[in-house]
């Protein structure tokens, strides 16, 4: 949690003083598992200007873990009286068929954006986090028409190893990504 208070910081400086960037962000998501990093960009985005809503897919537990985690990080930082986990987060669940398991649409769409966009997403973390934002987009695109939207890839590269041949079969079958 503590490294992504300072990330938030790097985030909000790049932010102000790169030209190709917007000057701010919308909305921040990202998949959560142990709670740490939403913990940590959650503070920081409420310690800084930013503004923005951060949502957590949680790839596990329910949202009460996550809260009680950030309330906790807060309490550690002395931050208890000034914010409360549920005012400056959200949660939307992510967990599928279960946590680092994968149902064939999960795959398709890991398998999708690696095509179409080259970022590798795993299956136990982002892959389930970019799958959950996909799924609340369908469900509202309107939500998010006009908004700056920034998925905060927090690694997982090694977590496809385990999918390999599953993620092979769906890649080579394909002339064209589908998103």
């Amino acid at each position: 949690s503590w490294g992504y208070l300072s990330a938030v910081a790097e985030l909000e400086h790049q932010l102000a003083n790169d030209p190709m960037l917007p000057d701010s962000m919308d909305q921040i998501f990202m998949a959560t598992g142990s709670g740490g990093t939403l913990a940590g960009v959650a503070t920081g985005v409420a310690l800084s200007g930013l503004g923005c809503k951060v949502v957590g897919y949680n790839v596990c537990d329910d949202h009460s873990e996550f809260h009680r985690h950030t309330n906790g990080f807060l309490t550690e930082l002395g931050l208890q009286e000034a914010f409360k986990s549920e005012d400056i987060m959200e949660l939307s669940d992510a967990k599928g068929d279960g946590y680092s398991l994968n149902t064939p649409e999960e795959l398709r769409v890991i398998a999708d954006v690696a095509l179409h966009s080259g970022v590798v997403t795993d299956g136990t973390y982002t892959g389930k986090a970019v799958v959950g934002f996909l799924r609340d987009y369908q469900t509202d695109p309107a939500k998010y028409d006009g908004k700056r939207i920034m998925f905060w890839h927090t690694g997982g590269l090694l977590g496809t190893f385990a999918r390999a041949e599953e993620l092979q079969q769906l890649i080579g079958t394909r002339g064209k990504p589908s998103l």
